[in-house]
């Protein structure tokens, strides 16, 4: 009897190995696509301001020379017609 419950509980251990392997390759699989994509189609939509606003408050820039930096850096990377779509409206206008 001890023997079937040792084989019952391999058998067990075995199918739950099995399942959290292919949930990792699934999540590894659809994280791979979301990269890829995002490397071969980026989106530069309104967020995009404030990442890059971030990025130079972390290294000290506060106030108007975070406002400067930031939008100074995104103008000299970006398209014209993308640059004014992002700095459209009151409320990005003043961000």
């Amino acid at each position: 009897m001890a023997s079937a419950t040792v084989n019952d509980t391999k058998a067990t251990h075995s199918v739950k190995s099995s399942a959290r392997m292919s949930g990792l390759v699934l999540t590894a699989a659809t994280a791979l696509v979301v990269l890829l994509l995002g490397l071969n189609k980026p989106t530069n939509n309104w967020d995009l301001v404030g990442y890059v606003a971030v990025a130079y408050s972390a290294d000290g820039y506060r106030g108007a020379d975070l406002n400067k930096a930031t939008y100074d850096s995104l103008r000299s990377e970006l398209d014209a017609n993308t640059f004014d779509l992002l700095k459209q409206g009151d409320y990005r206008e003043t961000v």
